[in-house]
């Protein structure tokens, strides 16, 4: 890897392998995951998935929620086992674990349900192993229940709910129906999503850059964010991967649909989560030679930035960046390199040319003098 830096400290380094950086002057295409990478999410998505834990337990279970039973950090820990890009998931597992753990020892009282085993880290380790995902979480819980346990689940457990309290927490009174089509029920007032902020410098990315959306955000969500970064009209809808148009991240062939529509040649996708990275890794294996070739970088963000950059190196990232404009910002000046060098090399070529033409019009004149 090699680091190019910004600012004269690693932390602001952007780290670049030997393939990636022969293949960056080339790049006709970039994509973009949204959460993390065009817009800081720190507040909105994290907080609503421990949020719509907590109000299912208390509202619709009628626990005592003496403590949280779940943590921004602790959502980090769950993505990490990959599989998980829908935010919805993580907070329809947790919920699961927690109903689970509620039938097996009996308590309603959330500072105990913590306490007792299996720990949520515990879970996630054993998720990971099994391969990552909403499904094998629920796999594995169901795999520890009886069959009376598992009627017991069936009937205080409803995923369609649980996703409606996050998407009445996020969108609020003002969003919720625009983006999910009902009104709120259960939560009243500002949404989350008014928390979000621009991360993105529009006018950092490169002119003549072909430009895609792959994102686990629904289409209303990511015709939002767009029009909140500036970027509609830079990438009409037809350059979209979302939620709702079948293929799920790390499903390779999302990626592999996108770069057909845009036509690419070869390309860098931009994104902040494991499975980010599994796309484009998924996507090599299974479209093999003779497509375009992928670039994966990652963005770091603000959190735990050390720790995510040694997890995207070990998992084998072609870039690593501290965020998204210090990866345009360098994208941008290699391709200004690369046009001053063409633009010197075509003038040194009119030259020669020129010197060529002078050359054989001096040899005629003194072919003619001979004569």
């Amino acid at each position: 890897m090699r680091a190019v830096r910004g600012g004269g400290r690693f932390e602001r380094a952007m780290l670049v392998s030997a393939e990636a950086l022969k293949e960056l002057p080339l790049i006709d295409s970039v994509v973009f995951d949204i959460d993390g990478v065009l817009i800081d999410v720190s507040e909105s998505f994290s907080v609503v998935t421990c949020e719509a834990v907590r109000l299912y337990a208390e509202r619709i279970l009628s626990w005592e929620v003496d403590a949280p039973l779940l943590t921004p950090s602790e959502t980090e820990l769950i993505k990490s086992a990959g599989g998980f890009n829908s935010d919805w998931d993580v907070a329809k597992a947790v919920m699961l674990f927690y109903i689970f753990k509620r039938v097996k020892h009996g308590s309603k009282r959330s500072s105990e349900l913590r306490s007792l085993k299996p720990s949520l880290k515990e879970f996630v380790h054993n998720v990971t192993r099994m391969g990552g995902g909403f499904e094998k979480a629920e796999s594995y819980i169901l795999s520890q229940c009886n069959i009376a346990m598992r009627r017991t689940l069936a009937r205080e457990w409803s995923p369609r709910l649980v996703i409606q309290l996050f998407q009445e927490l996020y969108g609020g009174d003002e969003w919720c129906e625009y983006l999910y089509g009902f009104q709120p029920q259960y939560v009243h007032g500002a949404g989350y999503i008014e928390r979000e902020r621009v991360l993105i410098d529009v006018g950092l990315i490169p002119k003549n850059l072909k430009l895609g959306i792959l994102t686990g955000r629904t289409k209303r969500e990511t015709e939002l964010a767009l029009r909140r970064c500036g970027l509609s009209e830079l990438i009409p809808q037809y350059f979209w991967m979302t939620d709702d148009d079948g293929f799920r991240k790390p499903d390779g062939r999302a990626l592999w649909l996108l770069l057909d529509r845009l036509g690419a040649g070869s390309a860098v996708y931009v994104g902040d989560r494991v499975d980010d990275l599994m796309t484009v890794q998924n996507y090599r294996e299974w479209v093999g030679e003779g497509y375009p070739k992928v670039i994966f970088c990652a963005v770091l963000g603000s959190s735990d930035g050390e720790n995510k950059r040694r997890m995207f190196l070990e998992r084998g990232a072609d870039m690593v960046s501290p965020d998204v404009n210090f990866f345009l910002s360098y994208v941008r000046s290699l391709r200004e390199l690369r046009a001053a060098h063409g633009a010197k090399s075509e003038t040194g070529e009119r030259a020669r040319k020129v010197c060529t033409k002078d050359e054989r019009k001096e040899d005629s004149k003194d072919e003619q003098a001979d004569q």
